[in-house]
């Protein structure tokens, strides 16, 4: 039990370290394809894509990620779900990030939280001052109005979506998708979303959102 339990610690004292200090070591290729229901605190549309300075010194997020097909080696991540809740703070420019909380379904791996972290790492490549594992049901829904809630109520998140006087989805095409190769568009919706939990806080209305799915592959 005792040598179980210094495995453990290890394993994730070494995810943390991926994700806080952005260490990356190896060659082992990857791949993921995820769809996103994504909010955040800064007005529509947020401007930390075209800038590194959010709305009002903050940019509190809630980005619910369904991934479809993934792998990192012969880890497999298809189906999984993983809820990314943070703050990108007044000015990410040199790559520091304010704080993240990566939170996970109670039946994922060590294995899958471990590559998951490395293959996010490469698509956020951020440092963050502080950062958590947590591990709690995520639920999500798509369609006309996208919904997503965590654990007993500790985080949710729903889009009302934009349309054009056609009534046709608003899309935003020919931007990148941080360190994604590739997207299928940015849909986009206002938010409501908040969050409470380890030692965070926020709720925010009417705000930046969108669905997106994306496109990742290459090796570490």
């Amino acid at each position: 039990m005792k040598k179980f339990l210094l495995i453990a610690v290890a394993v994730l004292s070494a995810l943390v370290l991926v994700w806080a200090k952005g260490e990356k070591s190896g060659k082992t290729p990857w791949s993921i394809k995820a769809s996103y229901i994504e909010s955040c605190s800064c007005r529509m549309f947020c401007p930390c894509y075209f800038s590194t300075n959010p709305d009002g010194s903050m940019c509190e997020f809630n980005n619910v990620v369904m991934i479809k097909r993934g792998n990192f080696g012969s880890t497999k991540l298809d189906g999984l779900k993983v809820w990314l809740t943070g703050d990108l703070g007044e000015d990410f420019g040199d790559g520091q990030a304010e704080w993240l909380v990566v939170t996970v379904e109670p039946t994922t791996t060590e294995e899958q939280i471990e590559a998951i972290g490395k293959i996010f790492s490469v698509i956020y490549p951020a440092k963050w001052n502080d950062f958590k594992i947590d591990k709690k049901k995520i639920s999500m829904e798509f369609g006309e109005k996208p919904h997503a809630t965590l654990g007993d109520g500790e985080a949710e998140v729903t889009l009302d979506m934009i349309k054009d006087k056609h009534g046709k989805q608003v899309v935003i095409n020919n931007l990148n998708y941080w360190g994604a190769n590739s997207n299928t568009g940015f849909r986009v919706g206002y938010s409501a979303h908040h969050y409470e939990g380890n030692g965070k806080k926020f709720d925010h209305e009417h705000v930046n959102g969108f669905l997106i799915d994306i496109e990742g592959k290459g090796e570490i």
